[in-house]
């Protein structure tokens, strides 16, 4: 073969590559791999696949808000902050980005891999005569090419820039260790919701893109996809068969290509060449056995172990499997919550109401919230087959279920009557209202209330301690087999506030509960009893207490 006859096959060669690359984003990737990962070998996997499609659909202009959540490690802001401007640029080089993340530093460290990516021989030799970086706006936090585009980096908390993209990228809004403040977390949707929302310099054709690991059920990638706007691609480190990911078209853009040169080049490939349509299958994760692990080749089974025992299993549900609420629950398990399966309720000796107060009627603010309980004896264990609960069998203890639930958002008015209502309804030996601002009117007013010729046994409880602590406190009760719930969607709702926190949106039916476990535990200890006479004292005293009643289940509304 001669000498020219090599170098134009060689040259042609090269050109399909190119091509190839700039057609697939998952290509250029695993060819430009080695430039900012030259001591790590290249591994792929279905993860990556279903993040370079989805990315690619954003740049073609068929997805327009797009939500990735995957487990850390797993080359996240690799692909999306760092090879994918840099490949997009090789077809669309005047599209401004615009990168955040919660840290500066961050956002600073992908910044200057894309551009040492870009100023690399090997992207030059390929892609150089596309465009060519700007030398006076060629800095860390911002470069820009000769075609007006730029990438600016930016962070959560570095205010507002005044200036926008044709892409809005934030990676890990969230700083982990601040993900269960409520003001940090809403600090950062506060920041989403008020400055980026004008980032969009087309409002039609630019896209929006959070990639995160979960972290809190109202975390930034929960807000938005409360507006069912966003495509969401949601990669569990453990497959499960129950929460397999499917992710559906959304309000797609327009493919409106004025010559045949304005056709993209990943239009070219069989699965981008028809367009998006509205409810349309997009991808669907193909693992088949529950636990399957989505990157083995990267994250075996040994690595996931030792990744588990780095995380707290609220924080490995939220992280790794990307389900803010772990499957048992996070303080409160959910199997802790006993189901009561006779017909009749229980014996009940005392019937206890607490109540937990918003101060205003408006969207704002909280719900007014009451649970309403009885509490009676009970012998049976919770689990007999644990080797500690031996000693115990056959003596009985206090437990509380739960009667009926009251939620809204009302004014005062509403709720004092619907308070006094159900206290003719219901004759409680004891209404709780935890000692703060919020619950001092109600106090007041039930404290003056006669029903039935007789004073409201309204009290005042002082909790000091922060809800976590509570919880924690309150967990005991609930481990010890010592609360149960009737069988109706109303007991749900409260058994999902108690077992989502403190990742739920609302904890209102969540504080009463804790409330009464905590006062069951204080006032009559609620552990089996043993030599300690004050235990058996506190029994007795509430054997002495209002006559026993029969509550049938009907009365469970």
């Amino acid at each position: 073969m001669e000498v020219g006859t090599a170098y134009q096959l060689a040259h042609q060669f090269t050109e399909i590559q190119i091509e190839n690359m700039r057609r697939d984003l998952r290509r250029f990737v695993q060819r430009a791999w080695h430039i900012i990962e030259p001591g790590s070998r290249f591994i792929g996997g279905i993860h990556l696949d279903a993040i370079c499609d989805h990315l690619t659909y954003v740049s073609i202009g068929d997805i327009r808000n797009l939500v990735i959540n995957i487990p850390p490690r797993h080359t996240k802001s690799l692909t999306c902050a760092v090879f994918w401007p840099a490949w997009e640029w090789t077809w669309l080089p005047w599209t401004q980005w615009l990168f955040s993340t919660y840290q500066k530093e961050l956002t600073l460290r992908d910044s200057v891999k894309c551009r040492a990516l870009i100023r690399s021989p090997w992207y030059q030799q390929r892609f150089g005569g596309v465009f060519s970086l700007v030398g006076d706006m060629n800095i860390k936090s911002r470069f820009q090419n000769n075609h007006n585009g730029y990438r600016l980096a930016t962070s959560v908390d570095g205010g507002n820039t005044g200036e926008g993209g044709h892409r809005i990228v934030v990676d890990d809004p969230h700083n982990m260790r601040e993900i269960n403040s409520d003001v940090k977390r809403a600090a950062v949707i506060d920041w989403w919701r008020d400055t980026m929302s004008t980032r969009r310099n087309d409002p039609k054709r630019s896209a929006r893109v959070i990639i995160a690991q979960r972290g809190h059920h109202m975390d930034l990638c929960g807000y938005a996809l409360t507006t069912g706007m966003w495509v969401h691609l949601n990669l569990p480190g453990y497959f499960d068969p129950n929460r397999r990911c499917t992710t559906i078209a959304k309000d797609t853009g327009t493919r409106d290509y004025k010559t045949e040169k304005d056709i993209p080049p990943p239009v070219r490939l069989k699965r981008f060449a028809e367009p998006l349509k509205k409810d349309q299958i997009i991808w669907q994760d193909p693992r088949q056995n529950k636990d399957d692990l989505l990157a083995p080749d990267r994250f075996g089974q040994r690595e996931m172990a030792e990744l588990a025992l780095e995380l707290t299993e609220r924080g490995f549900a939220a992280q790794i499997q990307q389900d803010p609420v772990a499957e048992g629950g996070n303080i409160i398990k959910r199997k802790h919550w006993r189901k009561w399966e006779d017909a009749e309720l229980p014996v009940c000796s005392m019937v206890v109401q607490v109540y937990d107060t918003a101060f205003e009627e408006n969207e704002d603010n909280d719900y007014s919230a009451r649970t309403t309980w009885g509490i009676f004896e009970h012998e049976e264990v919770l689990d007999p087959r644990q080797p500690w609960t031996a000693q115990y069998k056959g003596q009985k203890r206090l437990c509380a279920i739960l009667l009926e639930r009251y939620n809204e958002r009302v004014g005062f008015p509403d709720l004092r009557e619907e308070a006094k209502a159900s206290a003719r309804k219901w004759n409680p030996d004891v209404i709780l209202i935890e000692k703060k601002a919020s619950g001092h009117s109600l106090y007041q007013e039930l404290k003056r209330t006669r029903i039935h010729g007789e004073t409201l046994p309204v009290r005042r409880i002082k909790v000091s301690d922060s809800k976590f602590v509570r919880t924690h406190a309150a967990s005991l009760v609930f481990e010890r087999g010592c609360m149960f719930y009737v069988d109706r969607n109303w007991a749900q709702e409260v058994i999902e506030q108690t077992v989502q926190f403190p990742a739920a949106e609302y904890d209102d039916m969540h504080d009463t509960v804790i409330l009464m476990a905590l006062w069951l535990r204080r006032r009559w200890n609620v552990e089996y009893l043993d030599e300690d006479d004050d235990d058996i004292d506190l029994m007795d005293q509430f054997k002495k207490g209002p006559a026993q009643r029969r509550l049938y289940g009907g009365a469970a509304r």
